[in-house]
Parts: structure tokens; C-alpha cells; sequence
């Protein structure tokens, strides 16, 4: 193993969802640090997309075990253990020294396996906030305990350090390739997309709905992209332009040339939204729940449009209203453009290892 850099543990946990936001955030943050240091890979998931893409920009991978629903929780302190017992191992074997090993948490997920090596080795960790935290659950108020010792959190949102409310936040927007795409124009059909994992919690069922509100549905097509659980339990009906699209690799490429607004109906919080940014990075305008972190990125801003959650009503009159008025479209497009550009991953790199400190 490489030892003139600073060693990274990375921990990350891509066996719980499909490629998603955070998993893409973990992403450019590895590439950020792979620039300075040798970066050593921990996920649950040797086959996931995730490490799939990451292990280009990696020194090492190694496997940790996870399990799902009743099974992961009931078992939850022997994976745990296991897990530590792992982790433990490669340190030892390797005979890393403090000064020239840092843990990162993230997930939440594995911060209770992260504090557990800080303090039997007093290693110094950095966890990713990407969860806006209520602190309700015995789960909860214990990953909330170990966040306590952390040298520094990362929070993508405002929304998410307020929910932590710790000295060690800081607050560090995601960030997309910056586009120079050209400002977009509305066309006689109009393509209004979702792309999310197919969760309950992220209001799919709200969008589909909201089709039959639609004053000019002759004019428009959904598209939904995302897989989960979800995509089982509706049944399509083929006389409507709603189309189940499943998981794309190609997603700037769709907003660039064929999407002409984002819907993101979330019916919690969400610490950040990825799509977001990629939506306002090629020009199209979004329509959000009025929650978290789109609700911070999106108000005042002249790029989207807040709405309530749980009213496919609400959506269908943005959309609507964007097809009545073309020159606000054409303004919100152009604005979106010129919004994302302090987004630009490049400077986000900078950002990160600036914020770090190693």
C-alpha cells in the first residue's frame, strides 16, 4: 500500500438503494480526494453501481455485510461487530499509523462502525450529512451521539445543519458539471419528467395523479426514470402518455435534449436534491414541494417553482401555467442556467479539500 499520501477510509453503504443522489455525491468526493490521497473503499455492495463507477478513482476495495428490512435491524449488532471486526483487521495488518489515516463516514449508516473504530484506534473521522435529522428514534439518538466526536460534518444543505446543530457543521452544496447549454424554448409537446429512486417517501403516486388535472395534457408527456419498490404497484394505463422509463445512466443528456421540466413531489424533506441541479444546469425549470433543501436552493431564485406536498393538483397547475406562458418559461430557463453555474464541480473539489484540512 501506497504510504507517502494521507489514507482514506471511505465508508459508504450502496446496498440499500438503487444509483441515487447521495451515492453520486460520494462520487465526486472520491474523485475530489483521490487527487491528494490513496483512497480505500468499504461498501456492503461489491456489484453496486456505485462501486462500479468509484473503483477507477480508488487504491483498494474491500466488502463489508449488510442485510435488508426485519433481518438487518434484529441483526443489526452482529453485522456490526463483524463489520468492526473487518475494519479492524485491515488496519492492524496494514500498520497504518493515526498521523496518516482519516475515516469518512457517507452514510449515516455507518457511523456507529466508524465511531467504533475512532475510538479503539483514535482515528479522526469526517461523516457527510445527507439526512436532515428529527432525533426521534433510539437509532436516531444514537447515530445523533456519535456525529458528537466527528472532526468535522459536511452538511449538503442549510436545512441540514440546522437539523444537527453542531459546532462541527459546515455547509457544503453538491455540485454538477457545469452545462453550456442554451437557454430552452417550449415546443408544441411537452416532456415533464421525474427522475427518483421509486420510494413512497418521494410522492411518485402524486405525479402520476396529477396527469388527470391537466388543462393541456393533449400537449404533454411524463416520463418517469427511477426504479423501487414502487414500479410493481402501478398499473400503467396505456391510453394515458405516461411512461416508465426505469434507471438511465444518460440523465444531463435527457434534460440537454428532451426534457422540458423537472417535478420533484417529495413528501418529506430532502437534504439536497441532485436532479435539481442537474435539471437547472441544462436549463430546465423545476417544481418542487415547498421542503428542505429544494425549498433552500429554489426560493427567490426565479428557476422553479414551490409547491405543497401531496397535491397532484398544485403540479398540474405549474405545469400548466409554464405551457400558458412561454416567456416565463423562456426566463426561468435562462435564469437556471446562469443559477447553476456556482455549482460547478471543478470548485467544488477545491472546496472539499479546502474544508477538510488533512
Amino acid at each position: 500500500m501506497v504510504q507517502d499520501k494521507k489514507i482514506i477510509l471511505f465508508l459508504e453503504d450502496s446496498s440499500k438503494s438503487f444509483f441515487g443522489g447521495g451515492q453520486a455525491v460520494s462520487l465526486q468526493v472520491i474523485e475530489a480526494l483521490s487527487e491528494t490521497f490513496s483512497v480505500q473503499l468499504f461498501d456492503c455492495n461489491g456489484s453496486s453501481e456505485f462501486v462500479k463507477l468509484a473503483k477507477p478513482h480508488i487504491n483498494g476495495f474491500y466488502q463489508l455485510i449488510s442485510l435488508k428490512g426485519l433481518f438487518e435491524v434484529v441483526l443489526l449488532p452482529v453485522f456490526l461487530w463483524i463489520n468492526f471486526f473487518r475494519l479492524s483487521k485491515f488496519i492492524k495488518k496494514s500498520g497504518l499509523k493515526k498521523e496518516i489515516i482519516f475515516l469518512y463516514a457517507a452514510t449515516r449508516k455507518v457511523l456507529i462502525l466508524v465511531w467504533l473504530i475512532h475510538k479503539m484506534f483514535g482515528l479522526g473521522f469526517i461523516y457527510h450529512a445527507h439526512r436532515i435529522e428529527n432525533k426521534k428514534s433510539f437509532l436516531e439518538q444514537i447515530t445523533f451521539f456519535t456525529m458528537k466526536s466527528a472532526k468535522k460534518i459536511i452538511c449538503v444543505s442549510n436545512a441540514v445543519r440546522e437539523s444537527i446543530a453542531l459546532p462541527q457543521c459546515e455547509v457544503l452544496y453538491n455540485s454538477i458539471e457545469v452545462s453550456y447549454a442554451k437557454p430552452k424554448v417550449l415546443q408544441a409537446k411537452v416532456n415533464v419528467a421525474v427522475f427518483s429512486s421509486l420510494f413512497p417517501l418521494k410522492g411518485i403516486q402524486y405525479f402520476v395523479q396529477s396527469f388527470s388535472f391537466l388543462k393541456n395534457a393533449e400537449r404533454v408527456h411524463y416520463f418517469i426514470y427511477g426504479e423501487g419498490p414502487l414500479r410493481n404497484k402501478f398499473k400503467p394505463d396505456k391510453t394515458l402518455p405516461i411512461h416508465w422509463m426505469g434507471f438511465s445512466h444518460c440523465v444531463n443528456e435527457l434534460l440537454k435534449t428532451k426534457i422540458d421540466l423537472v417535478v420533484i413531489p417529495s413528501v418529506h424533506a430532502e437534504s439536497f436534491s441532485m436532479i435539481l441541479l442537474e435539471a437547472l444546469s441544462q436549463g430546465v425549470p423545476v417544481i418542487a414541494t415547498h421542503l428542505g433543501g429544494p425549498k433552500e436552493l429554489i426560493e427567490h431564485q426565479k428557476v422553479g417553482v414551490l409547491i405543497e406536498p401531496k397535491s397532484p393538483q398544485k403540479i398540474a397547475e405549474r405545469i400548466d401555467y409554464f405551457i400558458d406562458h412561454p416567456d416565463i418559461y423562456a426566463e426561468f430557463s435562462k435564469n437556471a442556467l446562469a443559477f447553476s453555474k456556482q455549482f460547478d464541480v471543478n470548485q467544488y473539489r477545491k472546496k472539499i479539500l479546502a474544508l477538510l484540512d488533512l
